[in-house]
């Protein structure tokens, strides 16, 4: 039976022994009366947090079991809801169907104690599971940096999402993130794979998760803004209160969109400020010309893409004139199209036989530019 090295930590609360402990690489934690048992991925992690933790509190190295230590969590733990959001430790407390089964818009999930941070029960879980919830997740791609036991990629999915990947330096957690998966079937366009954010950049995704810890978010603030495409967002928990200040500063200039406190743990929804052009279209005598449309789609032909941000119109008022919000920052090609064109705006032939005679307008974040057009008779 494969043991895990842990250590048997006294002297302070749980938290702020998770909030020390976590940065050598901790994954799963366990109250034992007085004590918290906290587990790491090898002995090598774990002694380094021992002497770390040596002269503040009693820290005993230990081996323990998997299988007794998952047996012992499963039969103290409770069903957990945020929001939309029911989380049950076990597959046998899921409703049956046909019985007393939840709302068709409320979300049951099943996630099983392991050698992966995640099961509802830590309030930085609860925020971030809070934060995805106040996103529009449809047709959006996600990405749940640390992802444990894989509960906020797996709620993503279950929120709509289009695609989510979660990715752990643990291959313990991303095994344990896999299970976790087979037991909600629901959670289609789901994967996971072995990875460290700070050795490689990130792919790009409409919305970054990263339950990490204050300082591992303010050491990876620009890769995490570097994951996020523009207009996306990033979730960021796993800091203290007294941490909330300096993560906020590394994430300039993102603003905050989202924020909540709980039991001393802070949850964070990242936006950039969109930016909006207008503007008027008159004929060649100066009169409105409100029967045409304002075409504006990104440089970047990777947005190309049907319900890209990237890719706006909108029709003049009678007056003539036209304004575009929402626009992430960037640069486009922004131009006029004949009422009588037919076609689909995303399709990159479209795209390409109108950017001939575009303006090229570069937006700045919560930046407002002006682009008039006169049409030729």
């Amino acid at each position: 039976m494969k043991r895990y090295p842990a250590l048997d930590v006294s002297g302070a609360s749980p938290d702020l022994i998770l909030a020390r402990v976590l940065d050598f690489g901790a994954n799963a934690a366990e109250e034992l009366g007085p004590l918290l048992r906290v587990f790491f991925p090898d002995a090598a992690a774990r002694d380094a947090a021992q002497q770390a933790l040596a002269g503040d509190w009693s820290a005993n190295a230990v081996d323990v079991a998997d299988e007794d230590w998952a047996r012992r969590s499963q039969e103290n733990l409770k069903p957990v809801t945020v929001g939309r959001i029911t989380v049950l430790p076990r597959l046998e407390s899921r409703p049956e169907a046909g019985g007393d089964s939840p709302p068709i818009d409320l979300i049951t999930l099943v996630i099983q104690p392991s050698m992966g941070f995640g099961t509802g029960h830590h309030p930085t879980t609860r925020l971030c599971l809070a934060a995805l919830q106040t996103l529009d997740l449809r047709q959006q791609s996600v990405l749940d940096v640390g992802t444990g036991s894989g509960i906020l990629a797996i709620a993503a999915g279950r929120l709509g999402a289009a695609h989510v990947l979660g990715m752990d330096v643990d291959p313990d957690a991303i095994q344990s993130a896999a299970e976790n998966l087979q037991l909600n079937p629901e959670a289609g366009r789901v994967s996971f794979e072995v990875a460290d954010l700070t050795m490689r950049p990130l792919p790009r995704s409409g919305i970054v998760a990263a339950n990490l810890t204050g300082p591992l978010l303010v050491r990876s603030a620009a890769t995490l803004n570097a994951a996020a495409e523009p207009g996306g967002a990033v979730i960021v928990s796993g800091l203290l209160s007294d941490e909330r200040d300096d993560v906020c500063r590394a994430f300039l200039p993102w603003r905050v969109r989202w924020e909540q406190e709980e039991e001393g743990w802070v949850g964070i929804v990242f936006v950039k400020r969109l930016a909006e052009i207008g503007g008027s279209i008159t004929n060649e005598q100066g009169m409105p010309a409100p029967e045409y449309t304002v075409l504006a789609f990104s440089t970047d032909r990777s947005f190309w893409r049907p319900l890209a941000r990237q890719i706006m119109t909108a029709r003049p008022d009678q007056t003539g004139k036209y304004r575009i919000r929402g626009l992430p920052p960037g640069e486009y090609y922004v131009t006029t199209v004949d009422p009588a064109e037919q076609g689909e705006w995303f399709e990159p032939t479209y795209l390409d036989d109108h950017r001939a005679g575009a303006a090229r307008v570069i937006l700045a974040e919560g930046g407002a530019k002006t682009q008039d057009f006169r049409i030729r008779n």
